[in-house]
């Protein structure tokens, strides 16, 4: 019996159609592989790791998925550090099909493209210069036996 409760035919026509999504990611993993990983660590201001976290799912996540679409990303997520006292808080991890990653002309400006479309969404009325600050940023290379594996 098909339910008729809106949010609950949403959940289960996203359900059905994850398996497709999966395979889908995965052939255009086999076609764009990644071949650099930026990673850039965020403090929040105290009291305000939650509300960080919701700026960047909401701003930063919102372009990234637009770059993701275009091949320019292979994949980006975020992770939280359990240790409430570290010198970061949340680390955004970005997959780039480019060797060169942001610095890539191309990138640059097809994401340009994408930021001057993007409406900037303030948690709690509050954008990033409120809710915390870049400590670090790092450039990796994935290594061979990672490339390989991902293929």
């Amino acid at each position: 019996m098909l339910t008729q409760d809106p949010e609950r035919r949403r959940t289960l026509a996203l359900l059905a159609g994850a398996p497709l999504f999966a395979t889908v990611m995965s052939a255009a993993r086999l076609q764009n592989p990644t071949r650099r990983i930026d990673h850039t660590y965020l403090k929040a201001t105290s009291g305000l790791r939650r509300d960080l976290i919701s700026y960047i799912e909401r701003n930063w996540f919102s372009m990234d998925r637009a770059a993701l679409e275009l091949g320019l990303f292979t994949s980006y997520a975020w992770y939280e550090n359990v240790d409430t006292n570290a010198e970061w808080d949340v680390l955004v991890v970005v997959g780039y099909a480019s060797a060169q990653g942001f610095d890539d002309p191309a990138v640059q400006a097809a994401f340009a493209k994408i930021k001057a479309e993007h409406k900037e969404v303030p948690v709690a009325g509050k954008t990033l210069r409120n809710l915390g600050t870049i400590v670090r940023s790092d450039r990796l290379r994935p290594s061979p036996a990672a490339a390989r594996s991902s293929s």
